[in-house]
């Protein structure tokens, strides 16, 4: 027949040499011939899984909605109703059977509703006034996405102590002190304690020539020196 054409012997690879790299079961009609001669087969269900890969591998190697796709599918279908009707010796009467399945199948096909196209978007050109504005949209979507770090930094560390404001050895007390208060550790806190009051004494003598802008500051460090004593 001419639809078993295409599936009659092995693909030649020298045409094909990607083949054997996507196919890794190749199968095809005489090497199922020569298989069942050979009484190779032990079961029924081992020359059906041969039959089923002239499809499959079909199926993988070429494009799904071509012509030797669909040939595949038919062979296939053909060899499988063969040995299921092992008894028939109509294999003509079988093929057309299977052919008026696939015929059947496809009217359904052309009844089912075809999905509405959807319109597509129209692109800006330099002929159309609107293509400046069509640009610049993406371009304000991504600033207000995109926020500068530096202010997002801002916002989320603000230092409640102003310490700008502060003396620079300061800066480096809090850092210091912020850390060690976080630590449920007792044993860490005494091992520090000296550093830290001797930093705290410096800290006091600087502060007392500061206006009252360090004020807070100064009750903090307060506090924290008798919390150490």
């Amino acid at each position: 027949m001419y639809v078993a054409k295409q599936f009659l012997k092995p693909v030649n690879l020298e045409q094909y040499p990607n083949y054997a790299s996507i196919v890794k079961y190749p199968m095809d009609l005489s090497t199922i011939q020569a298989r069942l001669e050979s009484h190779f087969y032990r079961q029924v269900s081992a020359v059906e899984n041969d039959v089923s890969h002239i499809y499959i591998n079909a199926f993988e190697y070429n494009l799904p909605t071509s012509d030797i796709v669909r040939n595949a599918s038919v062979v296939s279908d053909l060899c499988l109703e063969i040995i299921r009707n092992k008894d028939s010796s109509e294999v003509k009467a079988l093929y057309q059977q299977v052919l008026e399945k696939y015929r059947i199948q496809d009217e359904k096909e052309e009844d089912e509703p075809k999905p509405k196209k959807t319109k597509p978007t129209t692109l800006a050109t330099t002929s159309d006034p609107c293509w400046k504005q069509q640009c610049n949209d993406p371009l304000e979507l991504s600033k207000q996405q995109c926020k500068d770090p530096l202010e997002i930094s801002k916002q989320h560390c603000k230092d409640p102590l102003e310490l700008s404001k502060q003396p620079e050895d300061s800066v480096l007390f809090i850092d210091l002190a912020n850390n060690i208060t976080r630590h449920s550790n007792k044993e860490q806190i005494l091992e520090l304690k000296a550093d830290i009051q001797k930093d705290i004494h410096v800290l006091l003598e600087q502060l007392e020539q500061i206006n009252g802008n360090c004020s807070t500051l100064f009750e903090k460090l307060n506090k924290f020196n008798q919390l150490l004593e």
